[in-house]
């Protein structure tokens, strides 16, 4: 019969495709999922280990020079925590395409 929803979770699930669907950057579950056996999702403390690589500052020069590195935590909803997570990088203005963000346990 497969796996029924909630409507709760439908809606969870569809809002999570579409802030996916916006995401420059690929988030990896792997490990936590390997961990927990289920998906992200719901209530909880989310932490997130980032990679960004910050744009060269200098004039004339361009490419990428370091990587702004570190972890990020947030509690409450995956959905948020998700939010959060792409405003903090946005403010820190580095090349989100070429992220490295992993959900760890």
């Amino acid at each position: 019969m497969g796996n029924m929803l909630t409507f709760k979770e439908h809606h969870e699930r569809e809002e999570l495709n579409e802030l996916f669907g916006s995401l420059p950057f690929v988030i990896n579950t792997l490990k936590w999922h390997v961990k927990n056996r289920r998906d992200p999702k719901g209530e909880g403390v989310w932490r997130f280990k980032y990679s960004v690589p910050e744009l060269a500052k200098h004039s004339g020069v361009t490419g990428l020079y370091a990587n702004d590195e570190g972890i990020f935590e947030y509690n409450g909803t995956y959905k948020k925590a998700l939010k959060a997570l792409i405003k903090l990088l946005k403010a820190r203005k580095g090349n989100l395409k070429h992220a490295q963000i992993e959900l760890v346990s």
